[in-house]
């Protein structure tokens, strides 16, 4: 009988990278800032999301959850919240199995206008959360500059929203809210990067 070899079972960890969105908005860094960070009512850049946290500072958790609240579909916490520059924090989609990635919103001033810089970090490379997140931040770099310069939503950002509102039936039950509750005892997948900071 020959020898077997036996090779230890270790587990990947995914390759990770990183993307920038940008945008020029005719407005203030004010209005674009409380477009990014309103718990009022629900987030306009965003299709059917209101965002939830018992605060803004670092180490709150937040979470995008729909319009009715009866679905989580992002859970983080935040990393830094400097208004009207800064906003930070860990994000993991709750309906994939993939590791918590950054998104960094930083607020500049130009001339006349604002720019708009929203960083992904981490992205765990080839997986449906690296898609969607590439997806989102594209859209709301785009929304938010339609929505400050014009007072609305664009044709398209309400048609995905309408959208997203029907089809809200069709997630997962592992997105319902009472399994995301926003207390400290359960956090979001991390990954070595978000654990360091």
């Amino acid at each position: 009988m020959g020898a077997q070899s036996v090779h230890a079972m270790t587990p990947k960890t995914p390759r990770t990278g990183r993307a920038v969105f940008k945008a020029l908005i005719g407005g203030t860094r004010e209005e674009v800032y409380a477009e990014l960070t309103r718990t009022d009512r629900p987030l306009r850049a965003w299709p059917n999301a209101r965002l939830h946290t018992p605060g803004l500072e670092a180490e709150a958790r937040v979470q995008v959850r729909t319009a009715t609240g009866e679905h989580t579909l992002c859970d983080g916490v935040v990393l830094a919240h400097d208004p009207p520059r800064r906003f930070s924090h860990t994000i993991c989609y709750t309906r994939f199995r993939d590791p918590a990635f950054i998104v960094t919103y930083e607020l500049r001033e130009a001339k006349t206008d604002v720019e708009l810089v929203v960083t992904l970090e981490d992205i765990p490379l080839g997986t449906r959360t690296a898609r969607q997140a590439m997806r989102d931040a594209r859209h709301v770099a785009e929304d938010l500059k339609h929505l400050v310069e014009n007072g609305r939503r664009s044709t398209l950002a309400r048609v995905r929203h309408i959208w997203a509102s029907l089809m809200e039936f069709s997630l997962p039950a592992d997105t319902m809210s009472e399994r995301w509750p926003l207390d400290a005892s359960r956090r979001p997948r991390a990954t070595a990067t978000t654990l360091r900071r």
